[in-house]
């Protein structure tokens, strides 16, 4: 006979409280872990898509300026000079000329030299950081309005037009924001950063061809550039390549370097002069010889790791006229280094320094606040080494910040198409 069993009872079929607790306990812990693991996902996205924006600008503009650099021209010729007229029979001399100007070195001294500009990011030496280069070349570039109905440039279809350009890191609050937001009330806070500019005269306000007349009112004072006094132009280097501590700037940069009013900003902007890329902190501008050029100074013996072209980071095609305030018409001046003014240096080593947003943001950048991770680095390179042991302490510098930057280092050697370096047969330093 089959014995009767009665079904399971509903308690019987139910988990118990500790299996409920284990298994809540279970997926508590892997929905933690998901979460956990998302989070950090959606983290470390951000910031590399951050990253990767913030560093595509500063390459794009990284780019761009190497390809105007490559660009930059002199447009020499060779004319007579006298160089003594006292002398009963004439003794001319045929020497490079140029109204043209290829010159670089530290921000600093364009900016802090005479005659001073007003109104500037301060202080100087930290709000300009790094190097600035400044040049001409044919890129056509334009702003004189036609009388047409369009506006469009007069001259747009000269592409190939003489025009000044530069280079340089300013720290400073925004100097292009749209003139509405300085008229809202409360008008939104000053951003404080350092920003790659870049500078375009336009060809119809390039200076460097004007010719101011003498204070006798007689002629024409000497085609070479001087300044508003008539005083003789002081280069920025010597003839030894030196820094010249006391050197005027050229007078075509006297429009260059025009500043004007924004509203609702405390400092004056560079009418020329446009962001290029945000948080740029330092850029350093190093001519030099190819290899096979470099010789030991003083000597005649190669050596490939010499660098000096520019022992200062200093250059100045002009550096000729270096010779001290003396009357433009006296030609008793002693010309330096005749052999080698109004050349372009061969090659441009050009390195730029990036950080993204998010480190700005960390560093706390404000108008008193500014980051000074170039102090006291690039000022002096005699060989390869030099530029390679600052490149060093730059980046312990950005490393060892409680802030952890994130940052990119961006360097490339540009030709100067246009250089034609020749070698000085007296000069055993070339």
């Amino acid at each position: 006979m089959k014995t009767f069993r009665p079904p399971c009872t509903s308690r019987e079929r139910a988990f118990t409280l500790v299996e409920i607790m284990i298994s809540t306990g279970l997926i508590s812990v892997i929905m933690l872990l998901l979460v956990g693991t998302i989070d950090q996902t959606q983290r470390v996205w951000k910031r590399t898509t951050e990253k990767t924006s913030q560093f595509q600008a500063a390459r794009g503009a990284f780019e761009s300026m190497n390809r105007r650099l490559s660009q930059a021209t002199l447009n020499t010729y060779w004319r007579a000079h006298e160089v003594d007229t006292n002398l009963q029979t004439s003794d001319f001399l045929f020497r490079r000329q140029s109204e043209l100007q290829f010159i670089s070195g530290p921000t600093r001294r364009f900016f802090g030299s005479t005659p001073q500009l007003i109104n500037l990011s301060t202080p100087v030496d930290k709000a300009y950081p790094g190097h600035a280069m400044f040049f001409q070349a044919p890129i056509g570039f334009t702003e004189e309005p036609d009388t047409d109905k369009y506006q469009a440039p007069k001259f747009r279809n000269l592409d190939s037009l003489l025009t000044a350009c530069g280079y340089f890191v300013e720290y400073g609050p925004e100097t292009d924001r749209p003139e509405f937001l300085a008229k809202m009330s409360p008008p939104p806070s000053l951003k404080y950063r350092f920003r790659l500019m870049e500078m375009t005269v336009p060809t119809e306000h390039l200076q460097v061809y004007y010719r101011p007349q003498n204070k006798d009112d007689i002629g024409y004072a000497d085609p070479r550039i001087f300044d508003r006094s008539n005083n003789y132009y002081v280069g920025m280097t010597d003839s030894k390549r030196k820094s010249n501590p006391n050197w005027n700037r050229p007078l075509w940069m006297e429009e260059a370097f025009l500043r004007e009013k924004v509203t609702g900003v405390p400092i004056d902007r560079f009418r020329y002069a446009h962001v290029r890329a945000d948080n740029i902190v330092g850029m350093i501008i190093l001519p030099k010889l190819a290899e096979k050029d470099r010789v030991i100074p003083g000597t005649k013996s190669h050596d490939s790791k010499q660098l000096a072209l520019a022992p200062e980071y200093e250059f100045d095609s002009w550096r000729i006229l270096s010779g001290g305030t003396v009357n433009s018409y006296d030609l008793k001046i002693k010309l330096d280094n005749t052999a080698r003014d109004n050349l372009l240096p061969p090659i441009v080593q050009v390195t730029m320094i990036a950080v993204d947003e998010a480190s700005m943001v960390r560093a706390n950048a404000s108008e008193s606040n500014i980051p000074s991770w170039l102090d006291g680095l690039f000022l002096n390179v005699k060989t390869v080494d030099d530029y390679m042991d600052d490149v060093r302490k730059l980046e312990k510098k950005l490393l060892d910040d409680p802030n952890k930057p994130n940052y990119r280092i961006f360097s490339t050697d540009v030709l100067l198409r246009a250089s034609k370096w020749s070698r000085d047969p007296q000069d055993k330093a070339n």
